[in-house]
């Protein structure tokens, strides 16, 4: 690929991201306490899902005993369910 091709696209989808991020925050400031409370609890649990799927794929001996192809399956569908979450928590919030 070309190098000016990615810098490029790595500045696009920054400023996607930073107009998509503000108008998040514009859309949080107007709703009521408890609307702002489950927005926050929603970004909490989808960090928690990425950060336990992270987990899955980088702890070597786990307490538990799952073969690492099933931990990698679990990880995978717990990221896939991350997006959904955090698709539904963006509709949620731009209305």
């Amino acid at each position: 690929m070309d190098v000016q091709f990615v810098l490029n696209l790595h500045y696009l989808l920054l400023l996607e991201f930073s107009n998509f991020n503000m108008s998040i925050f514009k859309n949080y400031k107007q709703k009521s306490l408890s609307q702002r409370f489950l927005f926050v609890l929603g970004l909490v649990f989808l960090l928690l899902y990425v950060f336990l799927a992270i987990t899955l794929f980088i702890w070597k001996t786990m307490p538990v005993e799952i073969p690492y192809s099933r931990r990698v399956i679990l990880g995978v569908i717990l990221i896939v369910y991350a997006l959904i979450r955090f698709y539904r928590l963006n509709n949620n919030a731009s209305e």
